[in-house]
């Protein structure tokens, strides 16, 4: 095949999305959310990140600036960088319960895109069901796959880890 052929063809976004249901109402769940003694907890205990601050937030939106603690491939990591961080912004839509939020890395910042949702449902009496739904898009030759790989692995590793977190955290006595 001509390579010319293959000219404004291009590998799909990798997608991932995950559902879970937790013991709360969506109040309680969006209070949860952007409480800011939660997400420190969350961050630095459970996902023992190398550091997590609240640069602005409101009570539908905020931003974030993250620095990860992760276990990366080789090609990978020389890529990225030892200090990669990045920022997390989101806003609210309380109509439609979504929250939609992307991410803003500290390198490579034109060739990775991250971008999600969580959306929230009712479940049954005093329940809420969570569908997080996430694109990824790593623009790097030869490696863009890996990187993407990569990414989904980490954020399914820190849903579980979040899942159990917040389950708990909803059933501490307040």
């Amino acid at each position: 095949m001509d390579p010319g052929q293959l000219e404004g063809y291009a590998l799909p976004m990798r997608s991932v999305t995950a559902s879970h249901v937790f013991s709360c109402d969506i109040d309680t769940f969006w209070k949860t959310f952007f409480d800011d003694e939660y997400n420190r907890a969350l961050y630095m205990d459970e996902l023992k990140f190398k550091s997590f601050a609240v640069l602005e937030k409101t009570p539908t939106s905020r931003k974030m600036r993250i620095t990860p603690k992760m276990s990366l491939p080789g090609p990978v990591e020389k890529l990225l960088g030892e200090s990669f961080a990045y920022e997390d912004h989101g806003i609210l839509d309380r109509d439609k319960n979504e929250f939609a939020w992307k991410m803003i890395p500290s390198t490579m910042k034109d060739k990775l895109f991250t971008k999600g949702t969580v959306k929230l449902e009712p479940a049954g009496e005093g329940k809420v069901k969570r569908t997080d739904s996430v694109s990824i898009e790593a623009k790097v030759f030869a490696v863009g796959g890996l990187i993407e790989q990569t990414t989904e692995k980490e954020i399914r590793a820190g849903w579980d880890k979040e899942r159990g977190f917040l389950e708990r955290w909803l059933a501490k006595p307040k």
